[in-house]
């Protein structure tokens, strides 16, 4: 496998990549997540803090990060996308040939509390698993704090425990 990255992993009809313009569409996800946030004990980031870390993904051409939108009409959301008009349910931050050739890493998966346990996490794995085979050997996800929710929910998408990189977070793998 080569370690050439492409110019563009194409978003999937039910995203849109996210850029350092973004920044208060994705500060509003993490506003409606605030759990993950006291899970791994750190305060919700600012706006300017989400749009410097947008700012360093749109540097790095391994990292691509994405706006989530609802997968169908019964998925309710009041967070709107300006530029499509659909209810943006969720964020995602991975990266590739990450850390090491060849693999995958979801650096973070969040959607919306109140959209949690619909199916829509399972949703844009298995759809984030179709885009990169071929291009990446496996697929891990990193689970920062003590998450056992987020461990139960790779689990039950087939990973399994692959780097203990404590204490700040473990990493779950596939191969894809």
């Amino acid at each position: 496998m080569t370690t050439d990255v492409p110019n563009a992993v194409v978003p999937s009809e039910f995203s849109r990549p996210a850029n350092p313009e973004d920044a208060e569409l994705v500060h509003k996800v993490y506003c409606a997540a605030p759990r993950y946030f006291e899970i791994i004990s750190i305060p919700d980031p600012s706006v300017i803090e989400v749009r410097g870390e947008l700012e360093a993904a749109f540097l790095d051409k391994r990292r691509f990060t994405e706006l989530l939108f609802a997968p169908d009409q019964d998925t309710c959301s009041d967070i709107i996308d300006p530029q499509t008009g659909r209810q943006i349910v969720g964020y995602l931050d991975y990266k590739l040939d990450y850390p090491d050739a060849g693999d995958g890493t979801v650096n973070l998966l969040l959607i919306i509390e109140s959209l949690q346990s619909k199916g829509l996490g399972r949703h844009f794995v298995n759809n984030l698993e179709s885009r990169l085979r071929g291009q990446v050997k496996r697929l891990l996800a990193s689970i920062y704090g003590q998450n056992h929710r987020a461990e139960r929910f790779w689990k039950t998408l087939g990973y399994s425990f692959a780097i203990d990189a404590k204490p700040v977070l473990d990493w779950y793998a596939k191969t894809l």
